[in-house]
């Protein structure tokens, strides 16, 4: 199984650095990826199913 940490941030943007690097540091086996914006990251929310979501 795969963890993803998805931010609203640019890939070349602080945020998105930030927890890429935190991330690649502390769990290296949780994949950032960048939505661009909020509307994307609030998008790719709503399309996860329920049969997707598996709460650590």
């Amino acid at each position: 199984m795969q963890i993803f940490l998805w931010t609203e941030d640019a890939e070349e943007k602080a945020g998105y650095i930030f927890w890429e690097t935190l991330m690649g540091t502390l769990f290296p086996e949780i994949i950032v990826e960048s939505k661009q914006n909020c509307s994307e990251l609030l998008k790719a929310i709503t399309n996860i199913s329920d049969d997707e979501i598996n709460i650590l």
